[in-house]
């Protein structure tokens, strides 16, 4: 199997991807790779996409970090993966990388395809990170790991990040600075561990398009378009509830 992808595109997911976890599973068809991946907490999950031109359709399992090596030495437009009996060999000018495959029925998976959302809106994707820096930088950085960051949005009164306990920032985002596509009636608010927005925080900078998901007492999902590449995180958070 010969798959091809643009190497600037597959650097930048695996940036997203590195601080994530250890391993995750490529789904390769003819024009384009699903990537599905879960931390070792059991807490975020990634889903992305990323164009590609394959010669064939297969499942396989690979080490991140391990990747993320490799590709990061690729200085050429593109970078040819040759996968067969367990091996992946990257090419990408004057060397080849040698790495062993995983099977990936041993890797964990999820997915985030039949989630019955009860709120859909677009936010802009700078907006969003501003309001991220905002409530993380009122933190020390050796805290962020004690900390959260609360999503909660009301129909009619906007999306507000904040946090409950210390309330320390707000960042305010009023209805028509939203694109809703799907309402509830029912205010929503979930919790996000600091350090899973400090590592997803950097992706929203540059999204092209970059959509909010919530579900009472289930994940949140933030959904991006970035440089060619769709790329979601989903949150198995600890839920809020008000008095």
């Amino acid at each position: 199997m010969i798959v091809t992808y643009n190497t600037t595109q597959i650097k930048t997911l695996l940036d997203f991807m590195f601080s994530l976890g250890k391993e995750a599973i490529l789904d390769i068809r003819a024009d384009v790779t699903e990537i599905s991946m879960i931390d070792g907490a059991n807490i975020c999950m990634l889903e992305s996409k990323i164009p590609c031109k394959s010669d064939t359709v297969q499942e396989i399992g690979i080490e991140v970090d391990k990747l993320k090596t490799a590709i990061d030495l690729v200085k050429t437009d593109e970078v040819t993966l040759n996968i067969s009996e367990g091996k992946l060999h990257l090419s990408g000018g004057r060397f080849t990388y040698h790495l062993d495959t995983l099977m990936p029925q041993y890797i964990r998976r999820g997915s985030a395809a039949k989630v019955p959302w009860g709120v859909i809106f677009n936010v802009d994707g700078a907006a969003l990170h501003e309001g991220l820096v905002a409530v993380l930088t009122s933190y020390p950085k050796k805290e962020l790991g004690s900390f959260g960051v609360d999503f909660y949005y009301e129909k009619g009164k906007g999306f507000i990040l904040y946090d409950q306990e210390h309330q320390r920032v707000d960042a305010v985002y009023k209805p028509e600075e939203l694109t809703i596509k799907t309402d509830s009636d029912k205010p929503q608010l979930t919790r996000i561990p600091c350090q899973y927005i400090e590592d997803m925080r950097t992706a929203l900078k540059g999204a092209e398009v970059c959509q909010v998901k919530f579900l009472q007492e289930a994940p949140l999902a933030i959904l991006i378009k970035h440089t060619g590449l769709v790329v979601g995180w989903v949150f198995a958070p600890r839920i809020l509830k008000e008095d």
